[in-house]
């Protein structure tokens, strides 16, 4: 493996029902991984980005996801 790639693992647990979900999904003729994941997190990432945190005046935040 080339020195500017990182691999990392995801351990899925068929009797979890999101897991089962998860690996349903990936277990499709010509699915690929390596894409799907990439999409989803840079999706997260971009989403944490653009989160606003509003602090009310009696100390309460308000989260607002854009």
């Amino acid at each position: 493996m080339s020195k500017n790639k990182i691999k990392k693992t995801v351990s899925l647990n068929i009797t979890n029902p999101d897991d089962a979900e998860i690996i349903k999904k990936i277990s499709e003729p010509n699915f690929n991984f390596n894409e799907w994941a990439r999409k989803l997190m840079l999706e997260d990432i971009r989403r944490e980005k653009n989160k606003i945190v509003h602090k009310s005046e009696k100390g309460g935040i308000k989260i607002v996801l854009g």
